[in-house]
């Protein structure tokens, strides 16, 4: 066989999307989507389930009044319309196609949205918290120690002996004592 004609026959086309819900898939519903899109389209790269912020009006779901979007990309060999899949995913969950969207990644108001959608990264950590030096630790006599005990108590009685129309209230026994 050429090399050419090796090459051409070899080489598989690949589909990119990405699959919004409105509201959050179980993981059941997730598992019946992501074998669907294996078992027809030949899905061979899914995903993890990502959540977006909360918003006033969220991306593709205008009609929506607020609240956070769930979406996962996947790539397949298999081409198909957008509006296919989409009804095909509506119909394996049970669940209204206004809840759900699809696009593939090349459709310009994807590639728009994209933009906006992927500018921050959720899911990856920075800094780690855990082990980072916040310097020598308080001395706990200073803050809660019998010294700090007893200079609280002193205050209250010299509060106490202040001649104040509420002084009285401020006692324990509320009445003034000797």
């Amino acid at each position: 066989m050429n090399r050419l004609q090796q090459i051409l026959t070899e080489k598989k086309p690949v589909y990119e999307y990405r699959v919004k819900f409105a509201v959050e898939p179980t993981p059941e519903q997730l598992s019946k989507v992501t074998q669907r899109l294996m078992d027809r389209y030949d899905a061979f790269e899914i995903g993890a389930l990502k959540k977006t912020i909360f918003m006033e009006k969220p991306l593709d779901f205008y009609e929506l009044d607020c609240g956070e979007i769930w979406m996962f990309d996947f790539k397949c060999h298999r081409g198909v319309q957008s509006n296919v899949l989409m009804y095909e995913i509506g119909n394996l969950l049970s669940m209204t196609e206004a809840l759900i969207r699809v696009r593939s990644k090349d459709e310009p108001r994807q590639i728009e949205m994209t933009d906006l959608e992927d500018d921050i990264d959720f899911d990856d950590v920075d800094e780690p918290v855990i082990g980072v030096d916040f310097g020598k630790p308080e001395d706990s006599y200073d803050l809660a120690g019998q010294q700090r005990a007893d200079t609280a108590v002193d205050d209250a009685i010299e509060a106490s002996k202040k001649d104040n129309k509420y002084s009285q209230y401020m006692s324990a026994g509320f009445g003034k004592k000797d």
